[in-house]
């Protein structure tokens, strides 16, 4: 099975969107199967407050049952990180986890 880890074009990945509290850089990275078909996601924001230090968000990961104990949800994550640091020079990441939730709990603690 052939897997292949995409932004969508720099329009759709790369969107300014603003707010009366401050200005966020949201990002994307879709992981499609051989077919073209998305299989999995990650949405991520640039945290642009002054009193903190540069870092990032993970907004939204999602990989489809079918496709999950690949890796798939690691290299999306290790992909929008990777965009966050060079790009913005983010510190950090951070992603906010339910306790019960395990998959996510695993993937938080590399």
């Amino acid at each position: 099975m052939g897997l292949l880890i995409n932004s969508p074009s720099s329009s759709s990945r790369r969107r300014t969107t603003k707010s009366t509290a401050s200005e966020s850089v949201e990002l994307l990275f879709v992981a499609e199967d051989y077919v073209g078909r998305i299989v999995g996601y990650v949405l991520a924001k640039m945290e642009e407050d002054p009193s903190e230090p540069c870092h990032g968000h993970i907004t939204s990961l999602a990989v489809l049952r079918s496709h999950r104990k690949l890796g798939l949800a690691t290299k999306l994550m290790s992909v929008a990180q990777a965009a966050m640091d060079q790009v913005f020079g983010a510190e950090y990441v951070s992603l906010h986890v339910r306790q019960s939730n395990r998959a996510p709990s695993r993937l938080n603690q590399r």
